[in-house]
């Protein structure tokens, strides 16, 4: 589970019953390592794009702009909805998939960046909604969920549902840097209802991770004497200033800046410093002069410290 945003997991009721119209949605595919990212397709079903209408009316009333279909994201949340993880008895119901990946570690354990996307993603799951209304209202009853949706700061989205032994699986996998190549908003409409599967009584249960919540961006106090461009994505840099804590080194880059990597060889982990950030994901504290640092960047800019 990703702790840098909202990465909450929601389960539905876990015995279900399904009309025939199931036939309708892609069923039970198998998720192939082969690539580590075979997908059953990247078109939207009628369903995917009607919880993608559904999330962006809400985006709307809230103030925030609509999402935008990522092909890229759109093959991650697919073959997440496809993958043992996302189904089974009792249903693993992890974000992290067989591989061992999920949307938010360092490649090669990022689900996101093995289909193309730039950097890492927030996620939302369910399984065992039978509608696209369902699976909505469901998210949005969860603070996590809903947050995850809300997030103005999210600009596209890739929205995977797989039908596993009759039972919907789904994944919704949010971005906040436009991989599209195009300015413009989705405007897809679904070209039919969602799936008329029986009227099944349904308890959603949920463990969302609070959203994190943005801190101010720090004032910076003194001239700066480098200037590093930075490209949206993922940058390796190396610091050259003198020994400072990331927020002041990085202040330049206000919110642009979603995180810094650096591989402690010494623990063989990687510390992280995630901007507005809680407390409890911060394991970078200082950056060091000399030492190579992993920059994800929304947008491109540059970085003077």
């Amino acid at each position: 589970m990703r702790h840098r945003r909202a990465v909450p997991l929601l389960a539905g009721a876990l015995v279900l019953a399904f009309a025939t119209l199931v036939f309708a949605f892609r069923t039970s595919p198998q998720a192939v390592a082969l690539t580590n990212c075979d997908a059953p397709a990247d078109v939207n079903t009628a369903a995917e794009q009607q919880l993608l209408d559904l999330m962006n009316q809400a985006r709307a009333q809230n103030g925030a702009g609509p999402l935008k279909i990522s092909t890229n994201l759109q093959r991650a949340a697919l073959w997440k909805s496809a993958d043992s993880s996302a189904y089974g008895n009792p249903p693993q119901f992890s974000h992290t998939d067989s591989l061992g990946r999920d949307t938010v570690s360092q490649p090669p354990n990022n689900r996101a960046i093995d289909c193309g996307y730039p950097t890492w993603a927030a996620e939302d799951i369910g399984w065992g909604f039978g509608t696209a209304q369902a699976m909505f209202d469901a998210f949005m009853n969860s603070p996590g969920h809903r947050a995850n949706i809300l997030d103005p700061t999210s600009v596209v989205a890739g929205v995977g549902l797989i039908y596993q032994s009759g039972t919907p699986c789904w994944t919704v996998d949010f971005g906040q840097v436009d991989d599209t190549g195009s300015g413009g908003a989705s405007t897809a409409t679904p070209t039919s209802t969602a799936n008329s599967s029986p009227t099944v009584t349904q308890t959603a249960t949920a463990s969302p991770t609070e959203t994190a919540t943005p801190s101010p961006t720090p004032t910076r106090t003194s001239t700066p004497t480098h200037s590093v461009p930075l490209n949206a994505g993922i940058n390796l840099v190396t610091f050259q200033g003198p020994s400072q804590s990331v927020e002041s080194a990085t202040g330049s880059l206000g919110s642009d800046l979603i995180a810094v990597y650096s591989w402690d060889a010494a623990t063989q982990t990687w510390q992280v410093y995630i901007t507005g950030g809680p407390a409890y994901v911060q394991r970078l504290h200082s950056l060091e002069a000399g030492t190579a640092y992993y920059f994800i960047m929304r947008t491109g800019g540059a970085w003077q410290y």
